[in-house]
């Protein structure tokens, strides 16, 4: 059956979700099929060191300690308590080596989210026979900022372009109309800004009609 007009209210996060896997989307909103993946069975051997997404995992809760200002003395011992570390002298170093880059990345991300953050811009955008609503978080004055300690990958750009298109679009005072993406790319840390756009609803109602074709 072709989907409830209802639909058409379309939550920005529901936006970012469809783009970062359409046919996901599409199978569980749709037809209701959840292809998550079996849980992992525990391993017979022990761990000596971090790899996969036990490594990216780490990486985003190091990062989000360290910029909560979180002891990273005590965050190893709870983290070592916890299981998350391998055993050990490999488990002592695994933490330091990603400790390390996680301050450096902190460092430099320090000057673009230093200052004041704004309140979360909540807003309501009829955009075609759209309303596409929703909520937007990580506002400084200059700049909507984004990060994430990993290689960037596509769906990091799209899930800043929605809601930077949408920045744009309202204009309202006070609140910024430039965007940041901070991450790594061959291990380094880089950045990637997206400027004033001129044709935001445009590019909005293009990408709406794209997910209700995908949706449909």
């Amino acid at each position: 059956e072709p989907p409830e007009e209802a639909l058409k209210r379309i939550d920005l996060h529901r936006l970012c979700r469809f783009f970062a896997n359409p046919a996901r989307f599409f199978l569980d909103r749709r037809l209701g099929i959840t292809l998550d993946e079996d849980p992992a069975l525990p391993d017979e051997t022990e761990c000596f060191q971090l790899a996969g997404l036990d490594r990216y995992d780490l990486g985003q809760t190091l990062l989000a300690a360290r910029m909560a200002g979180h002891d990273r003395s005590a965050l190893c011992r709870s983290l070592r308590a916890s299981g998350v570390l391998p055993h050990g002298v490999p488990g002592d170093l695994s933490f330091k080596a990603m400790s390390d880059g996680v301050e450096e990345f902190a460092r430099r991300l320090e000057p673009f989210v230093g200052g004041k953050e704004l309140d979360p811009l909540v807003f309501e955008l009829p955009l075609a026979d759209f309303l596409l609503t929703g909520t937007i978080t990580s506002l400084f004055p200059d700049r909507l900022v984004r990060y994430r300690y990993a290689a960037l990958k596509a769906k990091d750009y799209l899930n800043l372009w929605l809601p930077h298109l949408v920045l744009n679009l309202l204009s309202r005072p006070g609140y910024p109309r430039e965007s940041l993406l901070a991450g790594l790319r061959d291990s380094e840390w880089c950045t990637v800004t997206f400027g004033t756009v001129e044709q935001c609803r445009e590019h909005l109602e293009t990408l709406l009609r794209i997910y209700w074709n995908g949706f449909s």
